[in-house]
């Protein structure tokens, strides 16, 4: 919604500063009420105005008022009521009195405003409207009794009728509201708007308004009109297509011109007088005589026949289009003769007027060098010098400014030149690092990842801040970041002592670029600078499973359906590594810690730092360095460096009991007779009591089926010997299909059972196998 401000004033109004609270606020107050100096305040149905008492002045001499200002800020008064006769302490309220008038009162009654209502109406409301006109209501008839609109100060709001009587008057100083010596009224008479300064000079005047807008206004051009019905104008504002907040630019005093004043008298015996023509004036006095003529030479010659014509004004037939308004019926060529000064011409206006002036006065004035004056050749001389200090001078400045601007160029270029260098060294860095062959083969594919500065990456973490950070893992720090468009990340800075080097930093960027599918997490982008590096995950809301599985509080807000959902998204996403992607791919690092959750709790497998490319139709390697978790390590892996697609199922049945018991495999401890969650989830398999390894927290939630199916393909996965596993694509079937008969579990791997002991400190343990090798097993425990 567009709006129009007319302001009348001296300088820059001020505008509020204090804060003014906005609860419990209304639009009106009725018969009794009031409201404070202080708190209280009325605001508009649209919370566009707002009304009461505010301050002015300096701290030593604060006045109290009562006025109008807009809500947002700057919170600028349009309107106030006792202007002259400020409150001069804080016992001032504003009450609709029992007489039906709104009043302001301090302590002692004394009156310092009143709207004088003479309706007598005893139920009466001060309402504040969305306009900003404040209202005095007959509650019983609805009828307005008065109104700030019919009594403004400086301030001309949209809605406001400019009627004959109506005037705004300029504030005394932006410090002081009272009445200040500059007034903005009609003149009924001639139709015109003028600014009188109190009490008789006037300041300015409109055009003839019977055009129906300022014509002299390019800025308010089809936007400031006229609305003319029987009784009264009124001026709006119309749609202009452009949205702009209008207000007048601070003012620069100066002294203004006094205008143009003939050099020398005219119609004097024994000269002759001429014209000096004015090009583009406005001009709208209606007065003067109008005489018709086809042509501009009888004008000038009836205008020099009688002294008294001082001015004429010669419009032709083609001008008539448009030019000049319609309130001067003027319908064929011709001219105005002026025999007194013309009054309030402006330019900028569609005429050219002729002044009548002496011949002497327009001629140019040639007078004879007096006899002091220097000579012609020693002038000349004196120019030459001075011309060649000029040149001189302004030559050395050129090349000075020209020599700085040079070097400054060169700094620049240099600097842009080592940055580019420095950045194209870090990307070739990269390429190698990420992509051996790529100096030999240029056709081979390369890095599917964006590459970040680590700038950028600092400022979406704040700095790697504490506030950020989303947990510590065994690879480092995780934290919380937002990029520009606003998307969330998680940003993984490897640690130099986590063990993970630049080859498993390769695994990351290569692998789960080359890698899609929705049960895996997306690498959004990479960064290596100096020790630095980076990597930059899609945000998982619900951060790792181990979160909740293992949480004696969290674990309760995971039921069997959502746990079952879980299992089977591993599986697909596991799958998919083994048997669909274009890679076949080993992960060696399967966990719960390593199942990251999205905001619907979707699983997505991360960290693939350790992951395995096998070529072809291979399914197994093997490795003289074999890092993992413990508790997750098929025993194949963990002893003998072997490690297949069966290690990654042997690892996902490790996860899939912990889902269903709630209990993590490392650190079990049951005292009786196991010291691993495989050998009691295998002990109460043979015992026919499969059902005591599940959650507690699931017995009401539980699918009994669903439940035994998942312990025995569990006790499945995790089987001593590979052959006996199943591979991810029959347990992608089993888990999804309706199989009534699921082969029998032999024991799993890495039992240990308890010895009879005769006392609790000499009771120790022996486990089914032994290592077969003098591999050294390093611990990586991420997260």
């Amino acid at each position: 919604m567009m709006f129009f401000l007319l302001c009348i004033r001296t300088s820059s109004k001020s505008s509020l500063s204090h804060h003014y609270d906005s609860s419990n606020t209304k639009d009106n107050i009725t018969t009794g009420e009031f409201i404070n100096d202080g708190p209280d305040y009325l605001e508009s149905s649209g919370k566009k105005f707002q009304m009461g008492f505010f301050p002015h002045g300096k701290a030593a001499e604060v006045r109290r008022y009562v006025g109008i200002w807009y809500t947002m800020d700057p919170k600028t008064v349009v309107w106030v009521a006792n202007r002259d006769t400020p409150v001069l302490d804080s016992t001032g309220i504003l009450t609709v009195a029992e007489d039906g008038s709104a009043k302001l009162l301090n302590e002692k009654r004394v009156e310092y405003f009143s709207t004088d209502t003479s309706d007598g109406a005893s139920s009466t409301a001060l309402k504040l409207l969305d306009n900003g006109n404040a209202v005095l209501i007959n509650v019983v008839t609805g009828s307005i009794l008065w109104q700030s609109f019919r009594t403004p100060t400086d301030t001309f709001l949209p809605g406001m009728k400019m009627v004959d009587n109506l005037k705004l008057t300029s504030w005394k100083s932006p410090e002081d509201p009272g009445s200040g010596s500059f007034e903005f009224q009609q003149d009924p008479g001639t139709n015109r708007y003028f600014i009188l300064e109190v009490p008789t000079t006037f300041r300015w005047k409109s055009g003839n308004m019977s055009t129906k807008s300022f014509d002299e206004n390019q800025i308010l051009s089809q936007a400031f009109q006229l609305l003319s019905n029987t009784t009264t104008d009124t001026r709006t504002i119309i749609k202009s297509g452009d949205r702009s907040l209008l207000k007048s630019p601070k003012i620069t005093v100066a002294c203004i011109n006094a205008g143009c004043k003939r050099m020398s008298e005219i119609c004097l015996p024994g000269t002759n007088d001429t014209f000096l023509t004015k090009t583009m004036i406005s001009m709208d006095d209606t007065t003067v005589p109008f005489h018709e003529s086809d042509n501009e030479s009888e004008c000038m010659k009836m205008c020099l026949e009688k002294c008294q014509c001082l001015a004429y004004s010669y419009i032709s037939q083609n001008e008539l289009r448009g030019l000049v308004d319609k309130s001067r019926n003027v319908e064929s060529s011709g001219c105005w003769f002026w025999n007194s000064p013309p009054d309030n011409l402006r330019e900028n206006g569609a005429h050219n007027i002729s002044f009548r002036v002496s011949k002497l006065s327009k001629a140019p004035i040639i007078s004879q060098p007096p006899e002091s004056e220097p000579k012609p050749t020693e002038k000349l001389s004196f120019v030459k010098r001075v011309l060649a200090i000029v040149i001189t001078v302004s030559t050395l400045l050129l090349l000075s400014l020209c020599g700085i601007s040079y070097i400054l160029y060169k700094r620049l270029m240099n600097r842009r030149e080592n940055n580019e260098s420095q950045s194209n060294d870090m990307r070739r860095r990269m390429k190698e690092l990420l992509d051996p062959d790529h100096s030999k083969e240029d056709d081979r594919e390369g890095i599917d990842v964006p590459y970040f500065e680590l700038e950028s990456i600092i400022a979406a973490t704040d700095d790697f801040s504490d506030k950020n950070m989303l947990g510590q893992g065994g690879f480092g720090p995780v934290y919380k970041g937002k990029l520009p468009g606003g998307e969330e990340i998680a940003v993984k800075r490897l640690s130099s002592l986590s063990g993970q080097g630049l080859q498993e930093f390769k695994n990351e960027v290569m692998l789960i670029a080359k890698l899609q599918h929705r049960n895996l997490v997306r690498l959004l982008g990479y960064c290596i600078r100096g020790e630095e590096q980076i990597l930059l995950y899609e945000y998982m809301p619900n951060r790792s499973l181990d979160k909740f599985i293992f949480d004696g509080t969290l674990c309760a807000s995971l039921d069997w359906k959502m746990r079952f959902e879980i299992i089977m998204g591993i599986a697909r996403g596991l799958n998919y590594l083994h048997h669909d992607s274009r890679l076949r791919v080993i992960h060696r690092d399967l966990k719960t810690s390593n199942i990251l959750l999205d905001e619907d709790m979707n699983p997505k497998i991360s960290d693939f730092g350790l992951a395995k490319i096998v070529k072809g139709k291979d399914m197994e390697a093997m490795t003289n360095r074999v890092i993992g978790t413990f508790g997750y390590m098929s025993p194949e892996y963990a002893l003998d460096g072997l490690f297949s697609v069966k290690s990654d199922v042997f690892s996902f049945g490790v996860v899939m009991l912990e889902i269903v018991s709630g209990t993590k495999n490392t650190g079990f401890y049951q005292s009786q007779r196991s010291l691993s969650l495989l050998g009691h989830a295998w002990n109460l398999w043979r015992e026919d009591k499969p059902f005591e390894l599940m959650d507690k927290v699931l017995i009401e939630s539980c699918n009994s089926s669903e439940v035994l199916k998942c312990i025995n393909i569990g006790l499945l996965c995790v089987q001593g010997d590979p052959d006996d596993r199943p591979t991810m694509t029959k347990v992608v079937l089993m888990l999804g299909g309706d199989i009534v008969t699921l082969p029998t579990p032999k024991e799993p791997a890495f039992i240990a059972r308890k010895e009879n002991a005769t006392s609790s400190s000499s009771s120790s343990y022996k486990t089914d196998t032994q290592s077969k090798n003098m591999l050294t097993i390093t611990k990586l425990d991420g997260r």
